[in-house]
Parts: structure tokens; C-alpha cells; sequence
């Protein structure tokens, strides 16, 4: 039990850090310093605050046990971000979607790529107030897919093409229904270009607080990693510590139990 609990509370720290663009590790590591680094004064803090956590981290932790060094971080990080890349891919499921690529120069002058995807979560209204007809309710239902709201999260095809349909079958022949089917798949990634754009310029804005002046010898993995967790923060917060001490123990041979 100390085991998880010490190794809960570095990944607590790994996932603050690295939700907020701070850095990790600090010029002097080693006990005597007042200021020994983002990471280690964290986790000092998280001591402070709970008594069971004070009694099994750093100094009173085994040596080989403490869960501090940069390797454990590079161990962990990757963990979290393959996570978040799984839970997105399983969101977007077989919906529509749209990639932008765009580069920048980061603080080392090295071309960076951005890749981002987007695409339209489809929604429908579940509930609504049992006083409306059967065939107003499907109306509303049906209308709801043309909310802007959030970039058009609500978009459905279908739903549109079934409105048209039935609602409004003297406005179009058959075959303009089909050709309306083709051109909306087309408006379909249109409307995820706005906030792609936006997430592009995002992406880069990230990476330049975390590749900073001080940082400027960051890993390019390490560097991913990070800025998933941080762009991502809806997807890594979802994420639970225990599943990620499952997946760290299950990584490599561990001569600790967790």
C-alpha cells in the first residue's frame, strides 16, 4: 500500500505539471537546496497536506523506491498520453473528421509539426417535456442538428436529410435529396475548419511555453507528451491514477508490488 500511495502521488504531480506547461525538473535536484525543482517542491507540498503521504515519499521512501528520477517521469508521461490519444479515438468512433498540418520554429530553431484532427461529435436532444406532440418532439429533435453551438458539435446528415424528407417533400425531388446527402458531407468538415485553426494556433502557443528559452533541449518525445496532457486537459482528466499504476506495472519487470 505505501508503494501505490507514493506512486499515486508522483503521478498526481506528473499530471499537474504537465497540465499546466511547468517545467519539471530544477537546476539542483539534490537534498540541501531550498528550491530543488517544480517536481520535488510539488510533491513536498502534497506531503504537507496529507500526514499518510509525509510518511512514504523522498527521504522517507527507499532509495530505489522514491519515484523522483526523470526516467520515472519519462516512464509515466508516455502512459498518460497514449491514454488520451485511445480515449480520443475511441470518441471519434466512425465519425467524420478533418486534419490540418501546420509547422513552426520552436526556441531551439527546430521545425516543429502540428497535426491536428477535429471533427463533429453527433448529438441528438433525449429528453423533452411530455406535454409536446409525438411530431413536434421529432421536429425539435431534428432541427437540433442545425444548432452553431460549440462549431455545430450536434451536425447529423442523416438527421438533416430526414428532416428535409418529411417535413419538407414538396421542396425537393429525390434525386436533390441525394445531391443534398453529397454536399452536406462537404459542409460537414467545413464547419470543423474554425476551431481547427484555432487549435492549431493552440498547439504552437503550447509548445512555446513548454520548449521556453530555459527549456530548449527538451526531448521532442518528452515535448509531445506533455503538450498532449496540456491541450488535452478534458481527455487526461479522465484519466484515472489507477489505471495508470496498472499499465506502469505492467510496463517492465518491477521488483516492488503496487
Amino acid at each position: 500500500m505505501e508503494n501505490r500511495l507514493r506512486l499515486t502521488t508522483i503521478i498526481k504531480g506528473i499530471r499537474y505539471l504537465a497540465n499546466q506547461a511547468l517545467a519539471f525538473r530544477g537546476h539542483d535536484e539534490s537534498v540541501d537546496p531550498s528550491d530543488r525543482g517544480n517536481f520535488i517542491e510539488i510533491i513536498k507540498s502534497f506531503a504537507r497536506m496529507n500526514i499518510e503521504v509525509e510518511k512514504v515519499i523522498l527521504d522517507r521512501a527507499p532509495q530505489k523506491a522514491q519515484y523522483i528520477a526523470h526516467d520515472i517521469q519519462k516512464q509515466i508521461l508516455p502512459i498518460f498520453s497514449n491514454k488520451v490519444r485511445k480515449t480520443i479515438c475511441k470518441e471519434l468512433r466512425k465519425n467524420k473528421f478533418c486534419i490540418l498540418v501546420d509547422e513552426s520554429l520552436d526556441e531551439s530553431n527546430k521545425e516543429q509539426m502540428a497535426i491536428i484532427l477535429r471533427f463533429v461529435d453527433y448529438c441528438m436532444l433525449r429528453e423533452l417535456n411530455d406535454k409536446f406532440l409525438e411530431q413536434t418532439i421529432e421536429l425539435l429533435i431534428l432541427n437540433s442538428v442545425l444548432d452553431p453551438c460549440n462549431s455545430f458539435k450536434s451536425f447529423n446528415i442523416e438527421h438533416i436529410c430526414k428532416l428535409v424528407g418529411k417535413f419538407y417533400p414538396a421542396d425537393f425531388l429525390p434525386n436533390e435529396l441525394k445531391d443534398l446527402e453529397i454536399k452536406l458531407r462537404s459542409v460537414q468538415l467545413l464547419v470543423t475548419l474554425p476551431v481547427s485553426t484555432a487549435t492549431t494556433e493552440r498547439a504552437f502557443s503550447c509548445m512555446r511555453m513548454i520548449k521556453n528559452r530555459l527549456r530548449s533541449t527538451i526531448a521532442d518525445e518528452f515535448l509531445v507528451d506533455c503538450m498532449t496532457l496540456q491541450i488535452e486537459r478534458k481527455f487526461a482528466n479522465s484519466i484515472t491514477n489507477a489505471s495508470i499504476i496498472e499499465e506502469f506495472k505492467t510496463s517492465k519487470s518491477r521488483r516492488v508490488k503496487f
